[in-house]
């Protein structure tokens, strides 16, 4: 018992670490509850179930993006989705480069519109690539 009193400081910092881990953890945990795999995300766009938005720049969407995928600016997601009747009824999957991005928007979203049903793209449009999905590019 004398140990633990003479370095109280340890063991402090020791429980601080170990609770920052588990929220860690947790936060983990919490937003792979709203990441969609590509596969699912195609299978529920090609039954017309689901809706693909890039939030990425309009010259990075131009280059290469989703094909059917809608471009919505970042700062705009919020009026859009909620007031666009184009999303109404469907799976909104959300996408960024990498998916960290549209993951912390879609956590966000969620919280403020808990009737929407949005998902963000497992892997955002690298992850799409990555399973050799196609895309397409804006002609403009």
């Amino acid at each position: 018992m004398e140990f633990f009193r003479a370095e109280w400081m340890w063991f402090a910092g020791l429980a601080v670490v170990f609770i920052l881990i588990i929220m860690n953890e947790i936060k983990s945990v919490r937003q792979k509850a709203f990441v969609i795999s590509a596969a699912k995300a195609l299978q529920l766009s090609n039954n017309d179930e689901a809706v693909f938005v890039d939030m990425r720049d309009a010259d990075t969407f131009k280059r290469s993006h989703i094909p059917s995928a809608v471009h919505v600016s970042s700062d705009q997601l919020a009026t859009k989705l909620v007031d666009g009747t184009r999303f109404k009824d469907k799976v909104i999957v959300l996408y960024c480069d990498s998916g960290a991005t549209s993951t912390e928007k879609v956590e966000k979203l969620r919280k403020e519109h808990a009737n929407l049903s949005l998902f963000s793209l497992q892997g955002g449009l690298n992850g799409w690539l990555q399973t050799n999905l196609p895309v397409e590019s804006s002609k403009k």
